[in-house]
């Protein structure tokens, strides 16, 4: 029996074949191209970006390289979205800048997909959250779960939409603590002890009266220290003790939950508010500010409120400017993440890939500091940045990308962040009704918009402006809000928020 020739030319080219489409090792080695917009290029080093284009940085070249070595088949290509309102000439003369840069947050995923249909991944926004892949079935994966360990199951939480998971939110510990900031300088050359006054059992106003006896002769003391302003009392943060925004990491439009009440409110309508504004007023009117000096040489402000402060517990020993007292009541709030997008062609690649960022440490540290040894240098187990202002907390990194928890400290941080921040997780409760996440149709969100922009102009009259009449001032921006439609607005979110479940 004769035996039939193997054609060898044929047989070389069936192996070539078959390797090239990875049959012997049972894997493909052809990468899958996603597109990642991001909304900082400047934070990566990257000037003069053009929107909706492809940016290049070698860190981003290293980000795909450790891809490949974590046998995740995809190149990543980093595309520039802006996330900022570009105002124009007829918004200034229209005086509807605000409410622009309203309608375009609610619009921002919506205009990326009309630009580039092939995004997969982009900065979570959470006005447009149903643009979002649910990733909760996504991450049950033996590869993806590492993501539920590396984030804590806290700021999960924290993060969720009607019990659902739509982003993988930074690591970073979001806490939101109201707090009275003193310049130091100034405390010391006259010889204020804190400790001895009761202050953080004042109100803002009662601060104000306690300090005012200093500015008595000069508004500008000694040509730099100014008492306080409408800006750097974030006065919105001080009535956020009761009253959560109804518009979560946006423009506030100042419609809110009454957590007492558990009801939706217009601002307005609360004594607190109204307080504040008189508060502002009573700051321009008797120049507490020093606007008119300031005009010439600069100032700086002895007293200021924050909601995001420094977290002794997370703080390396510094010396610091400024003195910080915490007034209580630490809650844990909705942070900023990535999302994949649900009409992304590579759902479980993009899923995988964003997993990775954020479980993977070498991953983190690259997005969140660069190119070992020419944008920083590790020192004692901290990561040093090379680069003169770049903006240091001790909540870790500003970038949307990267997993604070698991990074290189940086040199504000202790080494222990990781622990220590599982431990303050554990004392911290989640910001009530901080999930709260509305669904804004066309119309409503036009007059939200409209809200926003009647408040706007009302806060920077009374911070800007000398009011004649306080009382008529008031009831003229309440028929404003009446005319633009509020009570209708407010019946519409309080249906939502009555069949919402935390």
């Amino acid at each position: 029996m004769h035996k039939k020739k193997i054609n060898r030319k044929y047989l070389f080219t069936v192996m070539f074949l078959m390797l090239s489409s990875g049959l012997f090792c049972g894997c493909s080695s052809k990468k899958k191209e996603l597109v990642w917009y991001i909304s900082e290029p400047e934070s990566y080093g990257i000037e003069n970006a053009v929107a909706y284009e492809e940016i290049e940085a070698e860190r981003f070249q290293l980000f795909n390289e450790r891809l490949e070595e974590l046998k995740i088949p995809a190149k990543v290509v980093f595309k520039y979205m802006p996330d900022e309102y570009e105002a124009k000439q007829e918004d200034f003369e229209s005086g509807n800048l605000y409410e622009s840069e309203f309608l375009f947050q609610t619009k921002m995923i919506e205009n990326l997909l009309e630009k580039d249909a092939d995004a997969d991944i982009a900065g979570f926004s959470p006005l447009e959250y149903e643009k979002f892949l649910e990733l909760d079935e996504y991450l049950k994966t033996e590869e993806n779960k590492k993501v539920l360990n590396a984030i804590p199951e806290k700021v999960w939480k924290a993060n969720t939409i009607n019990q659902k998971t739509y982003q993988i939110p930074r690591g970073n510990v979001s806490i939101f603590e109201l707090t009275y900031v003193f310049y130091k300088p100034f405390l010391e050359k006259y010889q204020i002890n804190l400790d001895e006054t009761g202050i953080e059992n004042m109100t803002p106003e009662d601060v104000i009266r306690f300090l005012k006896p200093y500015f008595e002769e000069e508004q500008l003391l000694d040509g730099k220290y100014y008492l306080t302003s409408a800006t750097d009392l974030q006065y919105g943060a001080y009535l956020q003790k009761r009253y959560i925004p109804v518009i979560r990491n946006s423009r506030d439009c100042n419609l809110a939950v009454d957590v007492q009440e558990k009801k939706v409110v217009s601002l307005l309508d609360t004594p607190e508010m109204e307080k504040m504004l008189e508060i502002h007023d009573l700051i321009y009117k008797e120049n507490l500010d020093a606007h008119i000096e300031r005009q010439y040489q600069n100032g700086v402000p002895v007293f200021r409120m924050t909601s995001i402060p420094t977290i002794k517990e997370l703080t390396g020993e510094t010396e610091k400017e400024w003195v910080e007292l915490p007034l209580g009541d630490r809650t844990v709030e909705s942070s900023f993440g990535n999302g994949v997008l649900k009409d992304s062609d590579e759902k479980e690649l993009a899923v995988r890939v964003l997993a990775a960022s954020m479980y993977d440490e070498e991953l983190t540290n690259i997005m969140i500091y660069g190119v070992l040894d020419k944008e920083y240098q590790l020192t004692d187990g901290h990561a040093i940045y090379q680069g003169e202002g770049t903006p240091l907390s001790s909540m870790g990194s500003f970038k949307r990308i990267g997993n604070n928890r698991i990074a290189y400290p940086n040199q504000l941080e202790v080494k222990e962040k990781a622990q220590i921040t599982e431990q303050l997780l554990e004392e911290t409760t989640i910001q009530e009704y901080g999930n709260f996440t509305p669904v804004l149709d066309e119309n409503l969100s036009k007059k939200i918009a409209e809200i926003a922009e009647i408040y706007n102009d009302m806060e920077s009259k009374t911070e800007f402006e000398e009011i004649p009449d306080f009382e008529v001032f008031i009831q003229e921006q309440e028929q404003k809000l009446r005319e633009a439609g509020v009570t209708e607005v407010i019946s519409e979110l309080q249906k939502q928020l009555d069949s919402w479940k935390e």
